[in-house]
């Protein structure tokens, strides 16, 4: 294993015996954003609709990787999924959406998870917005288990992982994002945004560490 990730997104990063600290299988819970069928899947919404799908399963490979360690260490796993109903919707948010297209509608197929699903006792957490800490019981969730840093997988990179690793930090949690397990269908924002996290709001780290550590290899 090496000691830099593989694509350089931690070069702003102090050390990683800092994301080691806070990696602890004792203090950490792996959190999974918004992998779903419209954002993941070829036939759901994004991918219908034309927009590059490639980056979606290797990130879920790495993903599905990152959960046979956790439940072998017994790091928690919490789901976030986005749900979006004319109940949760209102004028304002859907003036946001550039694209207008119907995306996780309650209830719908494409609101359902792709490729990674939660077992019995896994938490699930149900989004309406792009961060997983507004408006839900996200943060009661992490409490109740006891976790003080989130790791985040999951989409989109410049999206809701983004936004969920930011509110994190403004909670005081410690912040890791997976390197190789999260993705965007923009290459671009996906490596912008990950410099800018790794700089100012969390450790930017491979798999392979998390599961290193986790494991008490490191």
């Amino acid at each position: 294993m090496t000691d830099q990730p593989a694509a350089g997104y931690a070069q702003f990063s102090e050390d990683f015996s800092i994301a080691r600290q806070v990696l602890s299988s004792d203090s950490a819970a792996l959190v999974i954003v918004d992998v779903q069928n419209d954002y993941c899947d070829p036939d759901g919404a994004l991918g219908a609709a034309g927009f590059d799908m490639s980056s979606i399963d290797p990130m879920c490979d790495v993903i599905d990787s990152l959960i046979s360690v956790a439940r072998e260490t017994g790091v928690p796993i919490v789901f976030v999924r986005v749900s979006h109903s004319e109940r949760t919707d209102t004028p304002a948010w859907k003036r946001k959406s550039k694209h207008q297209m119907a995306i996780c509608i309650e209830g719908s197929w494409g609101a359902e998870f792709y490729r990674v699903v939660p077992e019995d006792g896994d938490p699930v957490v149900t989004k309406h917005r792009y961060s997983a800490f507004i408006g839900t019981n996200l943060a009661q969730v992490l409490g109740a288990l006891q976790r003080t840093t989130v790791v985040l997988t999951g989409t989109a990179t410049n999206v809701c992982v983004e936004s969920t690793a930011r509110d994190a930090c403004m909670l005081d949690y410690d912040v890791i994002i997976v390197e190789d397990g999260v993705a965007a269908t923009d290459p671009v924002a996906h490596a912008g945004t990950l410099q800018n996290l790794d700089r100012f709001f969390g450790h930017v780290v491979p798999s392979d560490l998390v599961s290193a550590v986790w494991r008490g290899d490191e």
